[in-house]
């Protein structure tokens, strides 16, 4: 049976920038309970066109969510209102996240959309940061948000080699760069790195540009550094925590993180089967903080050794499933989420990161649909 993309007025391609991007930017100055409403009517619009609501991969995916719902209530009872509370948030920024990406078939079209949209982010957060709308303890919520938006700017510019996304690429770099946090400026390099790596000439000189430095200790990009902070007077929380790291180890620049992997330990060997519920971390550590800060670390300790297998199939599968895509706007897409979930190595919980189902969304579903006359 011949089969062919179905066109909807309100199409995924539509619809997941939007759900995904704009409360990040556009609305962001609004009540949660408001871009709630938001993201709702986004769902709605798209449903009604496509005419759709379920799938069989998605009621399977959901009873998946579900049983673990259900074992972590089971674990721990007592964390009942925490743990409705962070299933609720996955249900929000994960699920559906992960049901509008399943019906992406035009990723041509879907770069196109959220290339526009992640300009609009971007310059709305940074004059909201301009004009005071964030504060400077902040610096971890502007570089989520400004993050992934400027990725897809410097892939467009990779791409379509269009001087004025050069621009745009240069200065959110320097934004991220100077006000945002170290993550965020990791994970931009490592995308410009990835996408330099695609040309044989780029990539030589990218191979004896990390080699010499390494060779070196970054003794000359590290001063360089310190001269522009120092030269302009800027104070760079990203920069200074880096420098610290490259100066002094991991150790004493992890901001406390190598004390919540031992207690994660700890946690770990409490219950090492299924582990704690998803509420259990943040009531359990030193520092009081609400999630372990790595991915791995995070699911050892909510669902222990049988979580940790699961997983660990899920991204052998996915690795498998990323060599046999034959589109390349959907394969760049893939490298772009996956380079994204970088933060979630040493940051972030990953139950409510957006770009993680995404990712798994794009990759283990391919939908090829009739139009209907």
């Amino acid at each position: 049976m011949d089969q062919t993309k179905y066109h909807s007025k309100f199409s995924a391609e539509l619809a997941l920038p939007l759900y995904m991007l704009v409360p990040y930017g556009i609305l962001s100055t609004l009540e949660f309970s408001y871009l709630h409403v938001f993201r709702f009517l986004i769902l709605a619009l798209f449903v009604v066109n496509n005419r759709t609501v379920l799938t069989k991969k998605l009621i399977m995916f959901s009873l998946f969510s579900f049983l673990f719902l259900f074992l972590d209530l089971v674990k721990e009872p007592y964390y009942l209102h925490d743990t409705l509370r962070h299933f609720s948030i996955f249900f929000i920024v994960g699920l559906i996240p992960f049901y509008l990406s399943s019906y992406i078939s035009d990723f041509e079209k879907f770069f196109k959309i959220v290339y526009f949209v992640s300009l609009a982010v971007i310059f709305v957060n940074v004059y909201t940061y301009f004009t005071g709308g964030f504060k400077f303890y902040e610096y971890m919520t502007i570089g989520i948000k400004i993050t992934f938006p400027l990725l897809i700017v410097i892939h467009s510019f990779f791409r379509e080699k269009r001087y004025i996304d050069l621009v745009f690429s240069i200065a959110g770099f320097a934004f991220v760069f100077t006000f945002t946090n170290r993550g965020s400026v990791l994970i931009v390099m490592a995308y410009v790195l990835l996408l330099l790596f695609k040309n044989i000439y780029t990539r030589i000189l990218s191979i004896f540009f990390i080699v010499f430095n390494y060779i070196t200790n970054f003794e000359y990009p590290v001063t360089f550094i310190k001269y522009i902070l120092k030269e302009f007077e800027i104070y760079s929380y990203s920069m200074l925590r880096i420098l610290q790291m490259v100066n002094h180890g991991m150790e004493k620049s992890s901001s406390g993180r190598d004390v919540l992997y031992v207690e994660s330990m700890d946690m770990v060997i409490d219950k090492p089967f299924l582990g704690h519920s998803i509420s259990y971390f943040e009531y359990h550590n030193s520092l009081n903080q609400p999630y372990p800060h790595n991915v791995f670390i995070q699911i050892f300790i909510e669902y222990g050794y049988v979580g940790l297998f699961v997983f660990a199939i899920i991204i052998f599968m996915s690795i498998l499933k990323y060599f046999k895509i034959d589109d390349n706007h959907k394969k760049d897409f893939v490298a772009l989420l996956a380079v994204a979930q970088l933060r979630i190595l040493t940051s972030g919980n990953f139950l409510e990161e957006s770009s993680f189902w995404i990712l798994f969304g794009v990759l283990f579903y391919t939908r090829e649909r009739r139009i209907n006359d």
